[in-house]
């Protein structure tokens, strides 16, 4: 049944989960949020907010002893 599904569930390099989905269905995605009066603007700003909480939380370890982990760990995180 896995392999029927439109989004699939992989492991990157430090065992965490992704979402990859197929092109043409991410281009219907995105078709479809443009088009929603309003939503392409609040997923941008959902969007936005994860990341920037995403960074905060990396503040510290960027500015002590880990800063090598918490770069790579940012750069991971694409």
């Amino acid at each position: 049944m896995a392999e029927k599904a439109l989004v699939q569930i992989t492991q990157d390099r430090l065992a965490r989960n992704r979402y990859p989905m197929y092109e043409l269905l991410r281009q219907f995605a995105a078709e479809r949020l443009v088009s929603s009066t309003g939503a392409a603007a609040k997923t941008q700003a959902r969007h936005s907010d994860y990341y920037l909480t995403f960074l905060q939380q990396h503040v510290p370890f960027l500015l002590g002893k880990e800063q090598q982990q918490a770069v790579q760990a940012i750069g991971d995180w694409r």
